[in-house]
């Protein structure tokens, strides 16, 4: 409370070592920080509510040991980020729901380890940025779904819409015995 007529912020925002802070409502007027954001060492932060206006961090985005950081909904808005994406030992987060909107060609390194609850991992904008050639990623020591790379990835693909479109197509000669022409409607 007491921080709701801030708009700006001209570098980095550290919010961390607060044995008592539960929110970070009072902060939803901020959409740009040019630095980077570090949120850390908060034990009893429950979400980051508060942040849902923000749709540029400049700098990395940082977020390590909130012991009851359940997921990181209040990042909805984020659309780009300057930096490293680094989730490191929170003990409760069981998700990145809210990072989807992330733009994957703004992650210079992505760093997802420790979170031994961390389950939901294949959130859209994880998903691109493993797609990314050469992309610097680290994932491991989280819970099954998130422990790896590979995981994240297969579970992205289980994500994906099947198209449930069957289109009638036509096989000729049949038999055949060396070419074969398919046909599809138009």
């Amino acid at each position: 409370e007491g921080l709701e007529n801030l708009t700006s912020i001209g570098g980095d925002l550290f919010i961390e070592y607060n044995d008592a802070l539960t929110s970070l409502i009072g902060l939803d007027n901020i959409t740009f920080i040019p630095g980077n954001i570090y949120i850390m060492g908060n034990p009893v932060l429950f979400g980051l509510d508060g942040l849902e206006n923000l749709t540029y961090i400049g700098g990395s985005l940082e977020i390590w040991t909130n012991d009851n950081l359940h997921n990181l909904t209040g990042f909805e808005n984020l659309t780009s980020i300057g930096g490293h994406l680094w989730i490191n030992w929170n003990g409760t987060l069981s998700s990145l729901a809210g990072l989807e909107n992330i733009h994957a060609s703004s992650i210079q390194a992505l760093v997802i380890v420790n979170n031994h609850f961390l389950s939901v991992c294949e959130v859209q904008g994880i998903c691109k940025y493993l797609t990314v050639p050469y992309a610097s990623i680290v994932i491991g020591n989280n819970a099954p779904g998130c422990n790896s790379p590979a995981e994240v990835e297969a579970a992205c693909l289980t994500g994906v819409e099947e198209n449930t479109y069957i289109a009638e197509i036509s096989l000729s000669p049949n038999p055949a015995s060396s070419f074969i022409t398919l046909t599809a409607p138009q």
